[in-house]
């Protein structure tokens, strides 16, 4: 316990002074309130479509059978509320009391869940959490118009605040594990990804083929988010750390079904655009101001600021904690009582604080474990009465995720109802909940429905390079694996064992 509360006071320690030099250089700097209100309508478009996607999946979320069994809780109003809400952000009409009350819907519906959350909620929670102090409505809302005050700037912290929380630290934490990824080391951590055809939606081949390519972006990118915590501070390298981090989240969302996820980092990069862009669109606009300008803040919002980031480095750091890289570097002492009293103490703070109300956790993302033994693809096909098929839109023909599959719904079908290790009750569980909903939606009766269960099984990428692998995955054929059928509202599932499908 003593070495636990050591590491958090060292914590402590280092996070304070950090933070108090980042706010000394840039609390008092100004900048066009363009670039927040910018960010403000951008987010919040990506975070309307989120939830709107939530929204309509919100029966397979709540009920325990989709539509035949109500949850205990009509969630659709809620969420229909958190639209209008959001709707507002993005005008920029009663922005702070929307900024409150999106946080705490945020809460409800991202921190409570269970079973479909993915790893894109934590950004939105903490990124919802400081617009509610952040000044998003200064410009281009309705209530600054309403307001009929001047065009005012705002301070530069805000903008380095929100890449910060949203982009710098799941970097931070990320290469503590991709550090120590066999796939990662080796250069492999875009190819092989991309290269696994249940998590990705677009045929990439073309791109995958391409040794030389696939390895350089795999070691980029590995350098690139260790370096940009670090980075993102200097004003000469805003430019190229744009860029590159907008390509690497456009291919996030051009390669794998997580669009929203994509899309909401590269709503953020927005941030880094150079003051003076947004100057020139002023001028345009007809609005001057003064580029030297400095705010007077008074001390108590300084030691605001410098708690804000303090609370963050600090409850980043004890995420990193939890990873292995620390363990790895403190040696036998990473097995010691004491060290793994310091780690549970770290994982209770996350799990009742940090992660729920900062969206601050572990970011062990697209890691070697979440492909490994994974070696089957399991979809469902509809068969009406005349033998017509229809196949639900989970996984296209050739095995890659439909459109219709992505997000929260992609991840909890993919990786909690079939997952690497096949648990026939789950999976059953799970076929009976996704074809009530597919029917319900779809407007096919229960009286009399049937649904095959197909299998594809596939190889999982190795530890080296391969040309042709992805295009040799998605000719594999598919195996009948069982059957649903759904009769007077009762649905009976036989399913052969999966590991047995050829």
């Amino acid at each position: 316990m003593v070495l636990a509360v050591t590491v958090f006071l060292v914590l402590l320690a280092l996070a304070v002074p950090g933070a108090r030099a980042v706010v000394r250089r840039y609390a008092t700097r100004t900048e066009s309130g363009t670039g927040l209100a910018l960010f403000r309508m951008l987010y919040g478009v990506v975070l309307l479509c989120e939830v709107a996607q939530y929204l309509r999946g919100a029966r397979l979320i709540s009920d325990p059978l989709p539509y035949l069994v109500p949850g205990s809780i009509a969630i659709e109003s809620a969420l229909v509320a958190w639209l209008a809400v959001i709707l507002m952000l993005i005008c920029g009409l009663f922005t702070r009391a929307a900024a409150v009350a999106n946080y705490a819907f945020g809460i409800v519906f991202l921190s409570g869940l269970h079973g479909f959350e993915y790893h894109v909620d934590y950004i939105l929670v903490g990124t919802n959490l400081l617009l509610i102090f952040a000044p998003v409505s200064r410009r281009l809302s309705l209530d600054a118009r309403l307001r009929r005050t001047p065009p005012e700037p705002v301070s530069a912290l805000w903008s380095r605040l929100f890449v910060f929380v949203g982009i710098a630290l799941v970097y931070l934490d990320s290469v503590f594990y991709k550090w120590t990824s066999p796939m990662w080391t080796a250069g492999l951590g875009v190819w092989k990804p991309a290269s696994v055809v249940h998590t990705t939606w677009v045929d990439l081949s073309p791109l995958l083929d391409l040794k030389w390519l696939m390895l350089g972006l795999g070691y980029a990118t590995l350098v690139f988010e260790t370096l940009f915590p670090f980075l993102m501070w200097f004003d000469r390298l805003r430019w190229p750390l744009l860029g590159i981090g907008l390509g690497l989240h456009l291919g996030i969302t051009l390669a794998f079904p997580i669009p929203w996820f994509g899309l909401t980092v590269v709503a953020l990069y927005v941030l880094l655009v150079p003051p003076r862009v947004w100057d020139a669109l002023d001028r345009k606009l007809g609005v001057e101001r003064d580029r030297e300008a400095t705010l007077h803040l008074p001390r108590t919002r300084l030691l605001a600021f410098t708690a804000v980031f303090a609370l963050f480095l600090f409850s980043q750091g004890a995420s990193i904690i939890q990873s292995g890289v620390p363990r790895m570097l403190v040696g036998a002492g990473g097995t010691s009582p004491s060290w793994r009293t310091t780690t549970r103490l770290c994982q209770k703070y996350t799990g009742v604080f940090a992660q729920p109300y900062l969206g601050v956790t572990r970011h062990s993302v697209f890691m070697d474990h979440h492909f490994r033994g994974h070696e089957h693809i399991v979809t469902l096909v509809y068969v009406d009465s005349e033998g017509t098929e229809t196949w639900l839109p989970l996984y296209k023909q050739n095995g890659q995720v439909d459109p219709g599959n992505t997000g929260r719904f992609w991840v909890e079908w993919n990786f909690r109802v079939v997952g690497p290790r096949i648990d026939q009750d789950r999976l059953a569980d799970g076929i009976r909940r996704r074809t009530a909903f597919w029917a319900r939606r779809n407007g096919v009766s229960l009286e009399d429905a049937r649904f095959r269960v197909l299998v594809k099984s596939i190889e999982i990428p190795g530890d080296e390079w391969e040309e042709g692998f992805l295009r040799r995955q998605l000719e594999q054929p598919w195996h009948e694996a069982g059957a649903a059928h759904w009769s007077r509202g009762e649905c009976r599932v036989t399913l052969a064992p999966i590991e047995a499908v050829p």
